[in-house]
């Protein structure tokens, strides 16, 4: 492959070769040299005709110069090698070096007290789009905010410290891994499609995949955002508790903010369709807030949220009404536990997702069936389980738990007991040393990716 880039160099300037003197000056020609051979000069001629002349048959003049090209080409050829070797390199690295870093989000602005309720609102959802969910927080008055950071020292307190940080370990070291080793990830014939419409004719190019553009869009930026903003260290409850819990969530936006302004961009094309038009006040502290929704069929639906004003600051209506009772039964379950004694899976609770193999032949699997009915409390909602599900995929599907719109820490709950059994199984992938290996530890778990792609995309 060298040679054929030499050449080609060669040939395109070959018009413009070197004047070549015999010993006795009887004849010259105008040739380019291509190197040195058994101390013979190796020339092109015009024509692109190869001729190897003989050192000693040449005057002095063009033995001098022929060495000098000889050391040039040398030194070309070198340089060259090296390039290749270099392209050669980062196109089997498990990752860019350095790894690309999304554009810097929009400055963070909080919001103010005293805003009217409509611009409260818009307020919120503009600092959403520009990946700063810590508006959610700001955006709640300061007694509000108060009972939050005691409910969450409360919760640092009770929690199996062990617990939390092997979670967040597993969940850190899962991001870490796709941002790592994306090149070998996007390489996997499972991420790309061959599609024709390369730079020469027919020439075969990858582009990547519906799974590729997943991961490409939505799972490596997620990614991104977790590696940099949940770093173990920073992330253990004593960590979080001596910032205080507001103080890290403000801290924790500043890093992820570009990661999740990036995924904002990409899925929430919701937010870029909904506008706030006006609110109607009852009072000083009661207003209705309209705002158009439309959608990409060219329709257009109003929707109504009812606002009260606490402290200067302009809250949803349910969340006013139901914040001090909330504060009430949290404090109360978790006085419950002793302190450093409760696990994740007792605060958030959340149902273990299991992922079993597919089967060809149709039906349910039984000893899959017993293992699902030890699990549920009441026969009748294993029923229901079972009659949702599609006979004809083999499997009970578990998955539709995950569909409904609305986050809750029981949602929470499942998709961090599927990071721990993720993280328990990541251990091939990690040990990969080469491109090849890595592909080999991805078949292994391909069915709990595929599941966890599938679990993101809903």
């Amino acid at each position: 492959m060298i040679a054929a880039i030499l050449m080609l160099f060669v040939m395109r300037s070959v018009a413009m070769g070197e004047t070549w003197t015999s010993l006795q000056g009887d004849r010259t020609v105008e040739a380019k040299m291509l190197g040195l051979w058994d101390d013979k000069v190796v020339l092109l001629m015009h024509g692109g005709r190869r001729v190897q002349v003989p050192m000693d048959s040449l005057n002095a003049i063009s033995r001098i110069q022929a060495r000098k090209l000889g050391e040039t080409l040398t030194d070309a050829r070198e340089q060259l090698r090296g390039e290749l070797q270099q392209r050669a390199k980062a196109e089997a690295a498990p990752a860019p070096n350095p790894l690309p870093v999304p554009e810097p989000a929009q400055p963070y602005s909080p919001p103010q007290p005293d805003m009217q309720p409509d611009e409260a609102l818009q307020h919120v959802r503009d600092q959403l789009r520009n990946g700063h969910p810590v508006v959610l927080y700001d955006a709640l008055p300061m007694k509000y905010r108060g009972e939050l950071n005691q409910l969450g020292a409360l919760i640092l307190k009770k929690l199996d410290a062990n617990d939390w940080n092997n979670v967040i370990s597993q969940l850190h070291g899962i991001a870490d891994l796709m941002v790592s080793r994306q090149n070998w990830i996007q390489s996997h014939p499972r991420m790309t499609r061959e599609d024709v419409g390369g730079r020469e004719p027919g020439e075969l190019g990858r582009t990547a995949s519906e799974a590729g553009e997943v991961f490409q869009k939505l799972m490596l930026p997620a990614a991104g955002a977790i590696r940099s903003g949940l770093p173990p260290e920073q992330s253990t409850p004593d960590a979080i508790a001596t910032e205080g819990v507001g103080q890290w969530l403000q801290n924790r936006d500043k890093v992820m903010a570009p990661y999740l302004a990036g995924l904002m961009e990409q899925f929430a094309s919701f937010d870029k369709n909904w506008t706030v038009l006006d609110s109607k006040s009852k009072d000083e502290n009661e207003s209705i807030v309209q705002a158009e929704v439309s959608s990409e069929d060219g329709s257009v639906s109003r929707i109504v949220v009812a606002m009260s004003k606490i402290d200067g600051y302009w809250v949803p209506k349910s969340v006013a009404d139901g914040f001090a009772d909330w504060v009430k039964k949290q404090t109360a379950s978790l006085e419950e536990f002793d302190d450093g004694s409760m696990s994740l899976n007792q605060w958030l609770g959340g149902q273990a997702m299991v992922v079993p193999e597919p089967k060809e032949e149709s039906g349910y699997d039984s000893e899959f069936e017993e293992e699902m009915y030890d699990e549920m409390d009441d026969y009748d909602e294993f029923q229901e389980r079972r009659s949702r599900s599609n006979p004809t995929e083999g499997q009970l599907a578990v998955v539709e738990e995950l569909e409904p719109a609305v986050i809750t820490s029981e949602r929470i709950g499942t998709a961090l007991l599927f990071v721990q059994t993720l993280g328990r199984m990541t251990g091939p992938l990690e040990a990969a040393e080469n491109e090849l290996s890595f592909h080999q530890a991805v078949q292994e778990l391909a069915s709990p990716i595929s599941s966890w792609l599938d679990m993101i995309r809903k």
